[in-house]
């Protein structure tokens, strides 16, 4: 049937006829605007989904399989159904199909495709009375794949997507086309789809990055004596729209030599103390992951030398390993390099993977860069050219504290290049100091 159906989402629209919303909408797709990722009812760029249904397409041809379903409702793995159609939501059960031979087809309820869900599919029917699964049966009947890929994962959460009750409902459908035999994990799918980033997603990371800093820095300067670490964090948030992202949170950690708590204590900062604002930012939809490190003086006290040391430290590991992000190594190998710079200058590494993807949250699909035998934080696959990853050498930063040294740390972003990592932002040079009175 044709869908009849137009809407959008959007209060500037709301009270618009449905010609008049219409005639909006489509000037919107023809410029290639992105609406506003941030909100409901936004549309992605033309140019970002259809590379990303490239990328779909690819993967499907190398692996011989024949197509991939992604198959939700509302609430059910946002990130994946704006990736390959370019909204944030469906409100009705929905099925996208791309094929290994370039096919896209969408079957939906009316209101999705008049909220733009169909918008960068070749054919899309729409169903009535909540009757998906007869549409699906109807195009099985015809395509009969013998290799279909679905978005499960028994360890990566990213490619977790599909869930138990919409999964029954496919093999209930489809059962008699022996559907259950028939289907592959999309792991590989949809780790390539969010960890090999295209141009524009690039441009929209690094922008992220950027103004972190920007937005880092004016943090700094508005850390004053007396201040609490509930207060800064507050500052982070409350300043991300004035340095031009979409939100920002900080996770802020106060804490003298040998300890490293990480709760906010609401008690305001002490000379002696470093300050560690671990920052996710947001700009267009796609995310930063940046630390930022200060420490608390008596007016006119110098860096203590154990600081310094751990920051030198930290600083080598980083260099090095960002040296050695090229393409084709796994990612449990950079994991070791930086690690293993710590534990030579006589540090003990913490628990946590050295680093990980970065895009559409501040831990995205694809390799982490962390110990080889944790399976709940794959590490094994290759780093490739377009990934976005973050480098994270830490002291006493997790785990049991050490008496002799400061909870602190450098997290900077890079991009993964047949040279070598290149960051993607300005990187903390130097210790910043916060003096306060001590008399």
């Amino acid at each position: 049937m044709e869908c009849e159906i137009f809407w959008i989402h959007d209060t500037d629209l709301a009270h618009k006829t449905r010609a008049t919303q219409a005639v909006a909408f489509a000037s919107v797709l023809a410029k290639g605007e992105n609406m506003g990722l941030e909100g409901l009812g936004v549309i992605e760029s033309k140019v970002l989904v259809e590379a990303k249904q490239q990328q779909v397409i690819d993967c499907l041809k190398s692996d011989g399989i024949d197509l991939l379903l992604v198959f939700v409702r509302e609430g059910a793995d946002s990130v994946l159904t704006r990736l390959i159609t370019g909204v944030n939501y469906v409100v009705h059960s929905a099925a996208f199909i791309i094929t290994a031979a370039g096919e896209r087809i969408a079957i939906l309820e009316p209101m999705d495709k008049g909220n733009g869900a169909g918008t960068y599919f070749d054919n899309v029917i729409c169903y009535k009375n909540d009757d998906v699964e007869s549409h699906l049966v109807e195009y099985w009947k015809d395509a009969a794949p013998s290799k279909v890929a679905l978005p499960y994962s028994p360890y990566d959460y990213a490619s977790d997507g599909l869930t138990h009750g919409m999964y029954l409902r496919l093999a209930n459908a489809l059962g008699v086309f022996g559907f259950e035999q028939s289907i592959v994990s999309a792991e590989k799918i949809v780790s390539t789809l969010r960890a090999i980033k295209t141009s524009e997603e690039q441009r929209r990371v690094k922008r992220a990055a950027e103004l972190t800093v920007k937005l880092l820095k004016k943090v700094g300067g508005s850390i004053t004596p007396g201040i609490t670490d509930t207060e800064i964090a507050s500052l982070v948030a409350k300043e991300a729209g004035g340095v031009g992202l979409s939100k920002a949170s900080g996770s802020i950690a106060v804490n003298p030599i040998g300890e490293n708590n990480k709760v906010l204590r609401n008690r305001p900062i002490r000379a002696g103390e470093t300050i560690v604002c671990d920052t996710v930012a947001t700009l267009d939809g796609y995310s930063s992951d940046i630390k930022w490190l200060w420490y608390v003086a008596c007016e006119g006290e110098s860096i203590p030398a154990r600081l310094l040391e751990q920051w030198e430290a930290c600083k080598e590991s980083m260099e090095t390993s960002l040296h050695e992000l090229r393409p084709g190594r796994p990612g449990y190998e950079i994991h070791e390099i930086g690690c293993s710079v710590l534990e030579e200058r006589g540090f003990r590494r913490d628990g946590h993977a050295y680093g990980h993807q970065v895009g559409l949250g501040a831990h995205d699909a694809g390799p982490y860069l962390g110990d080889r035998a944790n399976k709940y934080r794959p590490s094994e696959g290759l780093l490739k050219p377009g990934m976005i990853v973050t480098l994270d050498p830490t002291i006493n930063r997790t785990g049991v504290p050490v008496a002799d040294c400061y909870c602190m740390g450098i997290e900077v972003m890079a991009e993964v290049t047949d040279e070598g990592g290149r960051l993607v932002h300005e990187p903390q040079k130097n210790i910043d100091v916060i003096d306060i009175s001590c008399a």
